[in-house]
């Protein structure tokens, strides 16, 4: 049994129901370790999800400015259909990718955020759909 499975299994930390070891997912694919992320793969039964544009892991890893031809997971931003989209989960059981675009957050007058985030669109996207919008 590998590290990933002996810990995205059995830590209480690591998420419950169908989302158990995003969190482990997220920091492989981060990094750039792929060996890390295939075995989650492997022991998901789930496929990779590959954008060919910048994925931007939010400072996790290699740091912020982006990298191509990489995994998705859960909390990455990248930019099709004109906007920012936010991966927010998986469907494993129907091979799906849910991302979602959100509006603008409101700013008080020092700019700080205001409120919480409001969904714009939320998208269920196949790996065929998210290959298109690669084109």
């Amino acid at each position: 049994m590998d590290w990933i499975h002996q810990n995205c299994r059995f830590i209480w930390h690591a998420g419950s129901g169908d989302n158990w070891g995003e969190n482990y997912y997220s920091i492989a694919c981060a990094c750039g370790n792929s060996s890390a992320a295939r075995s989650f793969e492997k022991m998901k039964g789930r496929k990779p999800f590959i954008w060919k544009g910048n994925v931007d892991h939010h400072g996790a890893g290699r740091g912020r400015e982006g990298r191509s031809n990489d995994r998705l997971s859960v909390g990455d931003t990248f930019n099709a259909l004109n906007q920012e989209l936010t991966v927010t989960s998986f469907d494993d059981k129907n091979e799906r990718i849910i991302v979602c675009s959100y509006k603008p957050q409101e700013r008080d007058n020092r700019g700080y955020t205001i409120g919480t985030l409001k969904v714009k669109h939320i998208y269920k996207l196949t790996r065929k759909e998210l290959r298109k919008l690669n084109e």
